[in-house]
């Protein structure tokens, strides 16, 4: 009587194969790892600071083209801030602002923006500073509206 031999074919032996490797070197890479992990230190003592800005503007009741900008820090931490006034046209050659006697103007890149960069520093714990904005409009037929945006960027 002859025997017949079931054979499960050779990828099936080298797939088990695998998996037997897979299972044991998952083992010992585990407890590998769980002796790193048990000899961390607790000694550390960094803190992330606190963040706390703000901005406000307001038109100069008796100039129409005067505004005055407040920036506040309330961090722990000192901060730069800047400006970005953003218009709802083109005010290319039509409208520029003096801040700090640095007069400051739309380029035909960014022609309804007018982006004031770093005016200053401010230190940490309730420091505010009033920065006064003086437009000049050459050719401004009607009003033009705009946002006021006050960027800032945290000083190491």
């Amino acid at each position: 009587m002859k025997r017949k031999k079931a054979s499960r074919g050779v990828l099936i032996d080298v797939a088990l194969l695998l998996l037997c490797l897979l299972c044991v070197t998952t083992c010992l890479s585990s407890g590998i790892l769980a002796k790193f992990a048990s000899r961390a230190a607790d000694t550390e003592t960094a803190r992330v600071a606190g963040f706390a800005v703000s901005a406000s503007a307001k038109q100069d009741p008796d100039d129409p083209l005067k505004y005055s900008v407040t920036v506040k820090n309330e961090s722990e931490t000192a901060v730069e801030y800047s400006l970005e006034l953003v218009f709802d046209r083109d005010i290319t050659g039509i409208i520029k602002v003096t801040v700090n006697g640095h007069e400051y103007e739309a380029t035909a890149a960014n022609g309804s923006r007018i982006i004031i960069p770093a005016l200053g520093t401010l230190a940490a714990g309730s420091k505010s500073k009033t920065v006064e904005l003086v437009f000049t409009a050459g050719n401004l037929t009607e009003p033009i509206d705009f946002d006021t945006f006050v960027r800032f960027e945290q000083v190491d």
